[in-house]
Parts: C-alpha cells; structure tokens; sequence
C-alpha cells in the first residue's frame, strides 16, 4: 500500500502569501521547509530576503523563482537529502533540480552546503529524516552548520555519549533599530 499527502496546487499564492505574513510578523529568522514546503521556503525568501537569515531546506521536492535567484545570493543555504533517494523513480531527479537550484541560485556555491549524509557517518535515512531512527544525527549536523553560521550555539558540555546534545540554546534574531542581535536564551531539554 502507498501513503500520499494531496497536494493542492490552487492553493499556493495564499500559503506564500500566509508564510510572507508569518515572516514579516516574528523574522529576521532561519526558514527550515521540508518536501513540498520547499517551493514554499525559497519563495518567500525571494519574497523577504532582508528578514531570512540563513534557509534550511530538508529534502525539498520544490525550489525558487529562477527569475528571482538573485535575491538569494546573500542567504545561507544548506540542503540535505537522505541516502535513499535512488530506491523511487521520481526522487533523483528531483534531488538533481534542488541541488542544482542551490548551486546556480543559493550563495553561488559560497555559503551553502549540500552535505552527502552517507559521508558524514549518517545511513540509512527515508524522505521523513526528522522521523528516522538517527534523527538527532542529522538535527546535529544542522546545528553544526547554523552554529558555522553564527546562527545557533550549542552546550557541549551538555554532550551525551555519542555526542548528542543534551542541551541547547536558540538564538532569537529580534529587529532593532541599530539591528543589534538580542539573545533571547532557550533552554530545550533532550530526552535520553
């Protein structure tokens, strides 16, 4: 048996119109979209390049505006693709699209990345990594890159025994008039 999500393509000016106003009302932030949310996450941030701090785009099924790419050259983008991609017919080229989005339209190739999971010691992830058996590994390797960007710091010391945080703290990116960065300290606690 197969499982699918309808997908409502009538509906897209409203959600980007929806996801622009959520943006304007709590960014400058980091904008992390996952599958057919990815059109979404690049969109707006054509749409608000000056409030998205960096994007995060988890197997994204859509991208951007060709048209627009050039807003997106400042923004920091990482994009990541689980290990299955090859065992469905539609996922490869569809991995190739967003990667070569990124490549031609995200950063130029500077600030972004396009890590190969494999490579970094993480196997064995399906189209829903936030729901894989190593998902804190791949949420690891997220925070790793945000904390690269200045975007996220981690407590170490709160490390477990593979390495897994235990304890971190987000950063909240609040508009200020000499856009000053406040620190707004979060404490998430991660279960053993």
């Amino acid at each position: 048996m197969k499982q699918n999500v309808p997908r409502w393509t009538t509906t897209d000016e409203a959600i980007i119109r929806a996801y622009s106003a959520l943006v304007d009302r709590v960014c400058p932030c980091v904008i992390l979209f996952h599958s057919q949310a990815g059109q979404f996450g690049f969109k707006v941030a054509q749409a608000r390049p000056d409030k998205v701090k960096a994007l995060v785009a988890v197997e994204p099924a859509g991208v951007g505006d060709a048209k627009q790419a050039a807003v997106l050259k400042n923004i920091p983008t990482l994009v990541v693709y689980g290990d299955n991609i090859a065992l469905d017919s539609r996922w490869p080229q569809i991995r190739k699209n967003g990667l070569d989005f990124r490549e031609r339209h995200c950063c130029g190739g500077r600030q972004g990345r396009n890590p190969r999971l494999p490579k970094a010691g993480i196997r064995g992830n399906s189209h829903m990594l936030m729901m894989d058996r190593n998902n804190l590994q791949v949420a690891g390797l997220i925070q790793d890159w945000l904390a690269k960007q200045g975007l996220y710091r981690g407590d170490s010391a709160q490390a477990g025994p593979t390495g897994q945080r235990k304890c971190v703290e987000i950063l909240q990116y609040t508009p200020r008039d000499d856009d000053a960065v406040v620190d707004h300290r979060c404490k998430l606690r991660i279960p053993n």
